[in-house]
């Protein structure tokens, strides 16, 4: 975001929250968030509204989920980072629980990869569908229910939108003669190891290369530290050390023979 815009927003939001604060309860109908636009992307409204509508559903039924849906609509409304609720609750049973946590973090991945940007409707419907169903799992102890359905449905949307968007290819290089992967080619391994979370890749070949500037075992040598050491980035990101192919093509012509190509395969 540019720092203009960045600026503005921030200006907006401390406005309202002064707004909100001058009425003298953070649960005032001033400025209500049915009627009150949310700061920020399309995602904080479309999460906005959704919050909204469960708020509403648990009205006659329970107060506690009442407020605090209501509260996160707010959050919303005001620009903030909302997070889905926390599915390790040591009330539920084990099994229920392990489920709960392994799609919470399936869902962070998938929005952590952009999908509250490049489809920030859908992305919105899954996380709140998965409070609701959250919600559903503690009150009945059953997984099974309509807003799981719609959890799964809104989150395969959201998946296909950011898998259209990623490469299956990821280049990190180097400097010369070393093996240390820098600032850029951690980001980039990183963003390797995201993908990977969401296209499940059959195989991820690491493939080092070096320049033709040295002898040719010491290139060799370079080129399987070079792809080693991004292999440790990849293991250290969630990886399966299973799923990594580590290979060493020694020198290739030209500057750009010093690098490592993470390949998702199949």
């Amino acid at each position: 975001m540019p720092e203009g815009t960045s600026r503005m927003l921030s200006i907006a939001r401390w406005l309202l929250v002064g707004l909100l604060a001058a009425s003298g309860s953070a649960c005032t109908t001033v400025l209500p968030p049915e009627r009150t636009p949310a700061l920020g992307p399309p995602f904080n409204e479309a999460l906005k509204e959704g919050y909204v509508q469960l708020a509403a559903s648990r009205s006659g039924d329970d107060t506690w989920e009442y407020l605090r849906f209501r509260d996160k609509a707010r959050q919303a409304m005001l620009g903030d980072t909302v997070w889905p609720d926390d599915a390790a609750d040591p009330r539920l049973p084990p099994a229920l629980r392990s489920q709960l946590v392994a799609e919470r973090e399936r869902l962070l991945a998938v929005l952590d990869a952009g999908g509250w940007v490049l489809a920030p409707a859908d992305a919105a419907e899954a996380q709140v569908s998965f409070d609701c169903w959250l919600a559903e799992v503690r009150a009945t102890g059953n997984l099974d229910s309509a807003c799981r359905e719609s959890f799964a449905a809104a989150l395969a949307d959201t998946e296909q939108a950011v898998l259209a968007t990623l490469p299956a290819n990821y280049t990190v290089s180097f400097e010369a003669g070393s093996d240390a992967v820098d600032a850029v080619g951690l980001n980039t391994a990183t963003a390797a190891s995201r993908a990977a979370r969401l296209r499940e890749p059959r195989r991820i070949s690491v493939i080092g290369y070096a320049d033709p500037s040295g002898p040719a075992r010491l290139n060799e040598a370079l080129s399987l530290q070079r792809a080693e050491n991004v292999a440790a980035v990849l293991r250290r990101a969630g990886v399966p050390p299973s799923s990594l192919d580590v290979q060493a093509r020694g020198a290739t012509a030209g500057t750009d023979g010093r690098r490592v190509e993470i390949v998702l395969e199949g």
